[in-house]
């Protein structure tokens, strides 16, 4: 009797606690974006304009924000034969954010006839933005290095470079008449995320 108390027991407990077992599905669904790629193009070289061969000391300076903070510099600022603050236009997504590194590191410009050893040093210390494309040739917001800066609804923003440029006058017979540049130093790096 035992036993059979024990079986049935068992039986009632495992009937008791048997119950069907109740399962529901759902779907997860899933999703990728793929936005525009951040790209930018120069609108407008950083361009100091012309200099008599007697600039061989001081500095010329180009302020992105306002052209009326420019010295040293001659003729009128984005007129052809005048001188212009860099110029870049940012595109990407809608709304997106960037940050902005310029190299601000000291860069020479050398004559491109070669044979002076004259040269002109640039310093490019100031970077100002806007959102949209901007056709002016300064203005916007105070941009420091590593800045971010704010796409517009279109994808779109304005960065404008400026800086400081010195002659060194190496000869100390004035400055050589000569086409000065430098095309590859002064870099903008555009750092994006997702």
């Amino acid at each position: 009797m035992k036993r059979s108390i024990s079986l049935l027991t068992v039986l009632a407990f495992v009937l008791a606690f048997s119950g069907s077992v109740y399962a529901q599905n759902d779907v997860v669904n899933t999703y990728a974006n793929v936005i525009q790629d951040v790209s930018y193009a120069t609108q407008t070289d950083l361009n100091f304009g012309d200099f008599e061969t007697s600039f061989t000391s001081g500095s010329a300076t180009i302020d992105p924000l306002n052209a009326s903070n420019d010295s040293g510099v001659n003729g009128s600022r984005g007129a052809t034969d005048g001188y212009s603050a860099g110029k870049v236009f940012i595109s990407g997504a809608s709304d997106q954010s960037v940050t902005v590194d310029l190299n601000t590191s000291t860069i020479q410009l050398t004559p491109q006839s070669g044979g002076s050893s004259d040269y002109f040093t640039l310093n490019p210390i100031a970077m100002s933005h806007t959102t949209g494309q901007n056709s002016s040739n300064s203005g916007g917001n105070n941009l420091p290095d590593g800045g971010q800066v704010d796409l517009d609804s279109s994808g779109d923003a304005t960065v404008w470079i400026g800086g400081d440029l010195t002659p060194t006058d190496d000869d100390g017979s004035g400055m050589t008449p000569d086409s000065y540049a430098n095309e590859s130093d002064l870099t903008l790096t555009i750092n994006y995320t997702f």
